[in-house]
């Protein structure tokens, strides 16, 4: 009894230590890709589209960028693991769970992005020749969608084979 309560101990010890090793790596990946020199100062991202301009905490970001790092190394854990590892297969399912529920959100901001900011009206202030131009939201938007369908089905087979695995 005693020997399995150390091995699941030893188990259980190395999956917080992946986890928060991870976690690690996205804070500083995020750091790097988004050029945060001080946590402490302004830190925002300028978007400019034609004549609409957002200004963005990157801060903001954080949460939304550490799920999808710590999605795709519990994937990578996961499929190397053939779906034995019952701690990985837990944290990856909430993870997975949390990234479905938040996707919906992030879907609609790319499509409002690509459909207000494809609107040119010319000339200004005037309601006289509407043109459409598109721009790179209006391509990424399907890959994003046919992302959360995938990342859906797969989360279902994860949740499906952390059931199989009870014992």
């Amino acid at each position: 009894m005693s020997n399995a309560f150390t091995k699941m101990r030893k188990s259980l010890i190395l999956e917080i230590l992946y986890f928060l090793t991870t976690i690690v790596i996205g804070l500083i990946t995020f750091h790097f890709a988004f050029d945060l020199t001080n946590i402490r100062t302004e830190s925002v991202l300028d978007i400019n589209i034609h004549d609409t301009y957002f200004v963005i905490e990157k801060t903001e970001f954080l949460p939304i960028y550490c799920l999808i790092i710590l999605y795709f190394f519990y994937l990578a854990k996961v499929c190397f693991e053939k779906f034995e590892n019952r701690q990985a297969l837990w944290i990856f399912s909430i993870v997975s769970l949390l990234i479905i529920l938040i996707w919906p959100t992030i879907l609609g901001i790319v499509k409002s992005l690509a459909i207000q900011s494809g609107w040119t009206v010319y000339p200004p202030l005037s309601a006289g020749k509407v043109e459409i131009k598109e721009n790179m939201f209006s391509r990424i938007y399907p890959n994003l969608y046919f992302a959360y369908i995938v990342m859906t089905i797969f989360g279902v087979f994860v949740f499906y084979k952390l059931g199989k695995n009870k014992k």
